[in-house]
């Protein structure tokens, strides 16, 4: 019996499978599953923390990045309700300033988390 072989080249968008059909397949090939653990692991960049960046590195990819370091005032402003324990003053600025929610609804979440009884205000 003659035996024929038919090579073929494809692709499909793995972005179109969804997460349950990727998983079972990696499961199910077991060699796939050990090869793609291992080459992921050894992409993966060592970890590090803060400290392992001086001063003028961090600066530097602040500026790299463009990240806006105006907000000063709003900090200190921050700080100082703080320190004057007004954190309803407090609150209320971050809701301005950096749109957290509202310091009502912040403290009706802590209220449900903590199991406190909440007050109307």
């Amino acid at each position: 019996m003659p035996v024929a072989t038919l090579t073929a080249e494809f692709s499909f968008d793995v972005a179109a499978l969804d997460d349950d059909t990727i998983k079972a397949e990696f499961n199910r090939r077991k060699p796939v599953k050990e090869w793609a653990h291992e080459h992921w692991k050894k992409s993966l960049p060592a970890e590090k923390t803060l400290s392992d960046f001086s001063d003028a590195d961090l600066l530097a990819e602040v500026d790299e990045r463009d990240i806006d370091t105006t907000d000063g005032d709003v900090i200190d402003r921050l700080y100082s309700y703080l320190a004057e324990r007004d954190i309803e003053a407090a609150m209320d600025l971050m809701h301005r300033e950096y749109g957290l929610a509202p310091p009502s609804h912040a403290r009706a979440v802590a209220d449900l988390i903590s199991g406190a009884p909440h007050a109307e205000n």
